[in-house]
Formats: C-alpha cells, structure tokens, sequence
C-alpha cells in the first residue's frame, strides 16, 4: 500500500497523479491513492559559468498556474560550485534557522516563484529558464532577474548588476536576455497588481501546506559535477 503522510487533526495524506507526470498529496479520504512510496522532487538552480543549488519538497498542490513544492522549515539545502560543497536550512539566507517555503513551478514560463514569511514577507521569483523535470529534478538556470513583492507594497526587480555582467560574459545569450527582460517585466507587472498567483493564493497556499505538518526532509543524494555540466544543456531541450 502506499505511504501515507501524517497530518493534523489525524487526516492522512496520500499521493494522487498530476499533469507533470508525478504525485501530490491530498488527503486520503479525496484521493486515489497510489501503490508506492511517498517521493519528494528537487529543485536544483544551475548558475552560469558553474555552481548549483540543490533542495528537496513535497508536491502539495497542482492548479492551473503549476505545481506548488513545499519545503517545511529544517529542510536541506545544498550549494556546490566545482569541488566546494556547503549546506545550509531553506529559507535561512544569513539566519540561524530556515523557514517554511512555498515553491511555485509554472507550466510553462521563465520563472519560479517563492512565498516565504520572515520579518518582511516576500515573494521572490527567479527569472530563468522553463523549469524541466529532469531524473526527477526540476532544473533550471538561473538568469540573475529577480523580481521581489515585499510587505510593504513595494516591488522591485534586483539583480540588474548581475544580469548586465552575465550577458557582457556571454552566460546569457542574446535570446535568453530578451525572454528574461520580457519575464521580469510581466511578473513585476503582476505583482504590483496582485494579480494571482501574487495576490493572496501563494500566502494560501503556504498555509495549507503547514496544516499538514508535514516533517523537514533532510536527506538529499550528491551529484557529480558532470551531471551539472550535462545541466548547462537543458535549453536545448526546451528550445
């Protein structure tokens, strides 16, 4: 029988099929629950000209903007560039301790998206690549736009430095710039009009997923640094 996750008020969650291609969990009592084990999917963020980052959800929900992916607080996160490795909690930045995170993949879009509640609760989208599931990860690269929604009202698109280097170095292509621009101008456009998913459906999505008190995940596989190289190619795949 399938593994179940623990939830509140003894409601069991199980895993159900979705448009990508791989499980979420609902509860058991609404759901069509699948004979294997309950998976978790990575998120692993490919930096130009090397380094990566690496860390593990759950698929809690699927809707028509995506797939949300949520990583409970005390979840890995590794970095890696060339042989230096280090790790860290999601959602700790300069912290002593992550956060809850919720994780928002598009169908098809040059963005992710992250809800997360810390003194100034943000939405922060990195502008990349069309995420791609790739041996169970959802890779992508990472084109230096960011777009950030803060409590205040306030929206800002950070990282310009970043991005203006990286195409004078030639990690972004003329193509990708154009996209990036165009991505970070319609997601900054959204934000500031609280169009969903940056109205309130993110932030709801983020509570439902801690109502179901699901555990960190602090396990995560090591990859080489020839699968990060094999990375740098996924934009031929979705050329």
């Amino acid at each position: 029988m399938g593994q179940h996750l623990p939830g509140r008020e003894g409601i069991d969650y199980a895993l159900t099929d979705g448009a990508f291609g791989i499980g979420y969990a609902v509860p058991v009592s609404h759901a069509r629950v699948l004979r294997q084990s309950v998976k978790t999917v990575v998120i692993r963020k490919v930096k130009r000209p090397e380094g990566m980052g690496r860390w593990p959800t759950y698929v809690v929900s699927e809707d028509q903007h995506g797939l949300w992916l949520f990583s409970p607080k005390g979840t890995i996160y590794r970095g890696q560039s060339g042989a230096n490795i280090g790790e860290c909690e999601v959602g700790q930045g300069d912290a002593e301790a992550g956060l809850p995170v919720m994780h928002l993949i598009p169908k098809e879009a040059w963005w992710t998206a992250v809800w997360c509640r810390a003194h100034d609760s943000v939405i922060s989208v990195d502008i990349c690549t069309p995420p791609t599931l790739i041996d169970g990860e959802f890779t992508y690269i990472d084109l230096e736009l960011d777009p950030v929604a803060r409590s205040d009202g306030r929206v800002d698109i950070v990282d310009e430095d970043e991005f203006v280097a990286a195409c004078e170095a030639g990690f972004i292509s003329h193509d990708e710039a154009i996209k990036a621009r165009t991505a970070a101008t319609e997601v900054g456009q959204s934000m500031r009009s609280h169009t969903e998913p940056f109205g309130r459906l993110g932030w709801d999505k983020l509570d439902e997923a801690l109502s179901l008190s699901l555990p960190p995940i602090t396990e995560l596989r090591h990859v080489s640094t020839t699968e990060l190289g094999r990375t740098d190619q996924i934009h031929n795949l979705i050329a």
